[in-house]
């Protein structure tokens, strides 16, 4: 029985890949118009922040300040910095695709 049991709590866990997703993806998506500017007001801070001290440099409590926000009002939105980092990336993405199919 604890044989079945425990391959039964093993198949429930998630794959570390998922863990790995969740970790990079966002939280919350904004859905009212202020949420919508705090959340561009982040992101905009984050991509002047990591132009002036790089990754190293780069955290949560530091990103808050200088967005004008909270540190949760960070966490809302994003796990963790690497997040931060990965939706900043995912835009720059989009942006060089547009320019490659115009």
């Amino acid at each position: 029985m604890k044989t079945a049991s425990r391959a039964l709590t093993l198949s429930r866990r998630p794959s570390r890949n998922a863990t790995r997703d969740n970790e990079l993806g966002l939280r919350n998506e904004p859905r009212q118009a202020r949420a919508r500017e705090t959340f561009e007001r982040i992101l905009a801070a984050a991509a002047e922040l990591l132009d002036e001290v790089g990754i190293e440099g780069f955290n949560t409590n530091l990103l808050a300040s200088r967005a004008g926000v909270r540190v949760r009002s960070v966490y809302r939105y994003f796990p963790n910095k690497h997040a931060v980092v990965m939706t900043l990336a995912k835009r720059i993405v989009a942006q060089w695709d547009g320019w490659v199919s115009e």
